[in-house]
């Protein structure tokens, strides 16, 4: 009897962990037509917004990220959102003189370079850089 109920309790605290954190993946090869999944990854920073469902990361890749769906969005997300680059890799958000984005969710950047991102107009409430590389 011990043992059923323990195996339940083990099955509830993974599916609430599975529910209330998500990790989603962009790459500079990835389609936006795939599931910001490890094995599938997203290309823009828009779709992978849109992947999370919760409370997450998203986990971007090196390499230079510009344009539609990476610049000029608004993370509209109502749960705190980390973004983080890729350990031992260096991810650019290249704005080239536009807003790169606006939020008003909780947002940790982690490991991220955001390069010629125009300043004004950005609205980061609960913004927490933790290792941003340059702005």
């Amino acid at each position: 009897m011990c043992v059923l109920h323990f195996k339940a309790i083990v099955c509830l605290v993974a599916l609430a962990q599975f529910a209330f954190a998500l990790d989603v993946y962009i790459s500079p090869s990835g389609s936006d037509g795939n599931d910001c999944s490890v094995g599938n990854k997203c290309l823009t920073l828009q779709q992978a917004c849109t992947a999370l469902i919760s409370a997450g990361t998203i986990h971007v890749d090196g390499g230079t990220y510009s344009g539609a769906g990476n610049t000029q969005i608004t993370i509209a997300a109502a749960y705190a959102i980390t973004i983080k680059g890729a350990s031992g890799s260096r991810p650019v958000f290249a704005g080239n003189g536009v807003q790169c984005w606006s939020t008003q969710a909780p947002i940790v950047i982690d490991n991220i370079e955001l390069s010629g991102c125009v300043k004004t107009g950005m609205v980061l409430v609960r913004f927490r850089v933790f290792h941003l590389i340059s702005f």
